[in-house]
Parts: structure tokens; C-alpha cells; sequence
């Protein structure tokens, strides 16, 4: 490639595509048909309710889940630990989880690895039923990150909750995630970190 070629070359986007609350309710409805009805709907809600990445979630112990506070704790494979709130929704999902298995270590049980396998192979051929190029746990992170920017949350703790050490661009995607999606800018100036993500920053 000459130095022609490379001026013109448009700099990569990437996107960031995320699922609406008819899209998840869609997705929650078709798998009921499903012998693999809890384990797809209890993934999806907790995802798509706490941004928790797959290693994460496979990893995810009990003793990490606090009910009575309302709130999860998250330990990275690089060591690093992130506190998540728990929505009622997401709260739901975990009391009646560990309801039908109070004896387990793990949240997704003693196979969490095939657990998570299975149901991503799952979302795989339901996402061909809503019309959807592809549903993954990646793109269920990425849906529950949009939520917190159109709650008003601030920057800084949008970082914190989703384990990111850099702001990232949040732009409109393929699916438009309930209301108004704005940017999270990288390279923030610390006079602007006390700014809403409601408020559009460039």
C-alpha cells in the first residue's frame, strides 16, 4: 500500500450495536419453548443487567452475590473487582436461581462452562428468528453499557461498573437500545469528568 492509498483510507468505526426491551422480550419469548428456558433467560437478564462478561459469568460464585444489599460483585480475570448494583429485574433472576439451587458454588452450576456453550449456541439460531445478525454475550455487555449512558449515569462510573480503564464511543448501531444513545468520549479532559452522559459530548 503507498502513502496515496493510505490517506485514503476512512479510519475504522466501531460499532456499537445493542438490543431494545422488545428485542430481549422477543428473545425471552421464543426461548420459553426451550428445555434450556432458564438458563437462556437467567444469561440473558444478567447480562444484559449487569454488563458481566462471559469469563465473568462463568467464574461467578455465590459468595460474590449479595441479595440483601443488592449488589454483585465482579472479579476480573486480571484480578481486578468491580461493584454492580442489582435492578429488581436482575435481582429476581438470582433469588429464584439460588432458590432452585441452594447447595451450588457457582452461579451457573457445575458445568458453567458447557452452561454458557450451550445457551450461546442457542442465541445463535434465535437471533435468525428476530431478525438479528448475531445475538452474543458480547453484544448483551454492550446492550446493558447503552442503558447506563441513557440513565444519565456519569462517565466515571459507567467506567467503573463495566471494568473499562478508557472511555469508549458509544454511536448508533444496527439496534438502538431504549432511547437516545450519545458518546462517551476517550480522552476526557478532568474539568469535564463531573458531566452527565445525558449531555452529548461532542
Amino acid at each position: 500500500m503507498n502513502i496515496k492509498d493510505h490517506a485514503r483510507r476512512k479510519p475504522r468505526v466501531h460499532s456499537w450495536a445493542t438490543l431494545s426491551n422488545e428485542q430481549i422480550s422477543k428473545i425471552l419469548s421464543l426461548s420459553e419453548r426451550d428445555q434450556l428456558v432458564h438458563d437462556i433467560r437467567d444469561v440473558v437478564l444478567i447480562a444484559t443487567g449487569t454488563g458481566i462478561r462471559a469469563g465473568e459469568l462463568r467464574d461467578l460464585q455465590w459468595t460474590d452475590v449479595d441479595l440483601s444489599r443488592r449488589e454483585l460483585t465482579i472479579r476480573s480475570n486480571s484480578g481486578s473487582i468491580r461493584k454492580v448494583p442489582l435492578g429488581d429485574e436482575t435481582l429476581g433472576v438470582f433469588e429464584a436461581r439460588r432458590a432452585r439451587q441452594p447447595e451450588l458454588e457457582l452461579v451457573l452450576g457445575v458445568s458453567p462452562r458447557r452452561v454458557i456453550e450451550r445457551v450461546s449456541r442457542k442465541l445463535a439460531v434465535l437471533s435468525k428468528s428476530i431478525g438479528i445478525g448475531s445475538i452474543s454475550m458480547y453484544l448483551l455487555r454492550r446492550t446493558f453499557a447503552a442503558r447506563l449512558v441513557n440513565s444519565g449515569a456519569n462517565i466515571w462510573s459507567v467506567m467503573g461498573i463495566m471494568g473499562w480503564s478508557m472511555p469508549r464511543s458509544i454511536t448508533h448501531g444496527q439496534h438502538s437500545a431504549p432511547g437516545p444513545l450519545v458518546h462517551v468520549a476517550g480522552g476526557i479532559p478532568s474539568d469535564q469528568r463531573n458531566q452527565r452522559i445525558g449531555e452529548k459530548l461532542y
